[in-house]
């Protein structure tokens, strides 16, 4: 890795927030890295990129010679970075879990929230963070975008000294005490022998609570067993990192043209590169279709419905309606506006779906792929599950 400086990402203090109290991020990312090098080596502490503050924004930067932010990669390599991130957030989870790292127990879990998956990037193939412990100003909660990234165990507080088992005990035996001195006088009166009330367990159900026990003890090994499966993928992960794209070779000299063959039709370019990156909305005009393998579930009932059809149609601004048909029938429609922002169309729903089934609300963010396609990955703002969906294409 080059000692050379890469700056990643730049926010204006006023679109985001930060969720750790107290110090500034500079003083925390001090503490933090020196925690996480410590105990777990300077790899995992390279995850967090470092801050620089100005007056305005902030800016992160990490030591490296090549960076791809996430929205860029391919599939597989967007895949393959988040399996190597949750096992180093699983990692970092457990270190402040153990009492040894108290800066990091103490920014856990804000220390995993970022405000949109643009803050993740693969330096040098590593995934880094940026905008680390923030999330957006206007939201009313963190995202939660890389907590499904984790092992899938829960956060555990590091242990301190149990005062309260303690003091509970100490009151009991003052009361112990109190009652021992009361009551001696009168047992040595009256010694009478009281007969305790038995009650008995029938074999059939001894044997049915025995079953449950082992059935329990069973699922138990089968999920340990499963966050160790995930756990080492991801570690493996960590040790390939993802391949860093080659220099372009060096220029050949001219060779003897070849004969030229029958030239084809041109194909029409549905978004071209020039009009994507001018943001020029005209180019939507018309219907185009989302092939996002999704399914939707109905939270009243748990049934869960795929999706057949996904139709979104545009006029020249912008503005435009989708259409969506379930593989039972069902469809619903509402309205869509679509902006750029940089290389980014961002496809906004301004209210929900409504129809036979309805559709809660969520925006779509989409990465041009080529002449004809466009990758989008639609996020739900509101519901029971809020979050990034699975991707799917944008063409004609």
């Amino acid at each position: 890795m080059s000692g050379a400086a890469l700056t990643l990402d730049r926010r204006r203090r006023d679109v985001i927030r930060p969720l750790l109290p107290s110090r500034s991020p500079a003083a925390w990312h001090a503490a933090l890295v020196a925690e996480i090098a410590a105990g777990l080596g300077p790899a995992h502490a390279a995850v967090l990129a470092a801050p620089v503050e100005a007056a305005e924004e902030l800016a992160w930067t990490a030591p490296g010679s090549r960076s791809r932010p996430f929205p860029d990669l391919p599939l597989a390599d967007r895949r393959a970075l988040t399996e190597a991130l949750g096992a180093i957030l699983s990692d970092i989870r457990r270190l402040g879990e153990s009492g040894a790292a108290p800066a990091v127990a103490e920014a856990w879990p804000a220390l995993r929230e970022v405000p949109d998956f643009d803050a993740l990037h693969a330096v040098d193939g590593r995934p880094v963070l940026t905008a680390w412990a923030h999330m957006p100003a206007r939201a009313e909660r963190p995202p939660g975008l890389l907590a499904r990234f984790d092992d899938g165990r829960a956060w555990q507080a590091p242990p301190g000294f149990p005062w309260r088992p303690w003091a509970l005990a100490g009151g009991a035996l003052a009361l112990l005490a109190l009652a021992a001195g009361v009551l001696l006088p009168l047992l040595g009166a009256a010694m009478v022998p009281a007969q305790l009330p038995q009650c008995g367990l029938d074999p059939a159900s001894l044997a049915i609570f025995q079953e449950a026990q082992r059935e329990a003890g069973r699922q138990d090994s089968l999920e340990a067993e499963l966050a160790r499966l995930e756990e080492e993928r991801g570690r493996r992960r960590i040790a390939c990192p993802l391949p860093v794209q080659p220099p372009p070779p060096p220029e050949r000299r001219a060779e003897a043209p070849t004969p030229p063959r029958p030239s084809e039709p041109p194909r029409r370019q549905e978004l071209p590169q020039e009009r994507w990156d001018r943001g020029d909305l005209a180019m939507l005009e018309g219907c185009w279709r989302n092939s996002a393998d999704m399914t939707t579930i109905d939270p009243s009932t748990g049934q869960r419905n795929p999706l057949r059809a996904w139709r979104l149609c545009f006029d020249r601004d912008g503005n435009g309606r989708q259409e969506l048909i379930w593989a039972d029938g069902q469809r619903c429609e509402g309205p869509l506006r679509a902006s750029f922002e940089g290389r980014r169309m961002h496809i906004a729903e301004p209210q929900r779906c409504q129809g036979g089934r309805g559709l809660y609300t969520g925006r779509q963010d989409c990465v041009r792929i080529n002449d004809n396609e466009a990758e989008c990955t639609r996020t739900e703002l509101d519901g029971p599950r809020p979050g990034p969906k699975a991707p799917g294409r944008f063409r004609r």
